[in-house]
């Protein structure tokens, strides 16, 4: 994408996406939700 995507609640920039491709997929820290973003659901270690 060519812009940060931003929290339609707070309005602060969204850099889950980002993070995530850092993180293997079978890990469940994050789930998208049904506007397409991601959330994270778990708090890093």
């Amino acid at each position: 994408k060519s812009i940060l995507p931003t929290c339609p609640c707070c309005g602060e920039f969204l850099v889950y996406e980002y993070r995530l491709r850092e993180i293997p997929p079978e890990i469940p820290w994050f789930t998208i939700d049904p506007g397409g973003g991601l959330v994270e659901i778990a708090p890093f270690g």
